[in-house]
């Protein structure tokens, strides 16, 4: 599937086209709206690491599969540790953490207490 000069945007429209999905329905799966699976596939946006999960769950793919190797230096070098540290994780502890991380921003978007 992947040549060596693929990038990430052709990657991911072979892999939709492949499984039958539009645009719209794959933004569904995702959270994305069409215009932004659009913007993927032309290379006119870079995905955030949620959404580059996400994809790779899609379609049944490891993160590292979707986004070509020299493409690995525009990532983030956290995020790169990051991801590479969940890919050792279980689903359940995936799941799990997934649930602390959304009961810090419901955290975050309270009101601060004013002085």
């Amino acid at each position: 599937m992947q040549e060596q000069d693929s990038s990430f945007g052709s990657i991911i429209r072979e892999l939709r086209e492949q499984a039958r999905f539009t645009q719209g329905e794959l933004g569904e799966r995702v959270n994305l709206r069409q215009y932004e699976i659009s913007l993927l596939e032309m290379d006119k946006h870079p995905p955030d690491m949620r959404v580059l999960f996400d994809l790779a769950d899609v379609f049944k793919k490891e993160w590292h599969e979707l986004v070509p190797k020299k493409f690995y230096i525009l990532v983030d070098p956290i995020d790169m540790e990051i991801a590479q540290n969940l890919e050792n994780l279980s689903i359940e502890a995936k799941k799990h953490l997934l649930k602390i991380i959304k009961s810090i921003v419901e955290i975050f978007k309270r009101p601060w207490p004013s002085d």
